[in-house]
């Protein structure tokens, strides 16, 4: 089957699209969240309030240590991690029609 399309590539007009049902938008629900959380607020004052109780036990321990990393992973971004090769040799060059 071969799918009909402008050069824009959109479909030209009279086209079955081969996903009639489009793409689904999750917009409705992240707009709900927020509306409700006062655009999260509440929930960052629920995962501080964690990060910031005293831990008496394991568990306790483990739910404070993942609200830090959820706090700090959204404020600062998470760590780049590198990852090192050696002892190869590699070569990347343009295709022919490139150089």
């Amino acid at each position: 089957m071969s799918v009909k399309r402008n050069s824009d590539g959109t479909f030209k007009k009279g086209t079955k699209s081969p996903n009639p049902g489009g793409r689904k938008s999750s917009k409705g629900i992240a707009s709900y969240i927020f509306d409700k959380t006062n655009d999260l607020q509440e929930i960052v004052d629920i995962v501080l309030e964690v990060a910031l109780k005293p831990a008496t036990s394991n568990l306790e321990k483990q739910d404070r240590r993942w609200a830090i990393d959820y706090l700090t992973d959204r404020a600062l971004g998470k760590p780049t991690q590198v990852n090192e090769v050696s002892g190869l040799d590699i070569v990347i060059g343009l295709p022919k029609e490139l150089e």
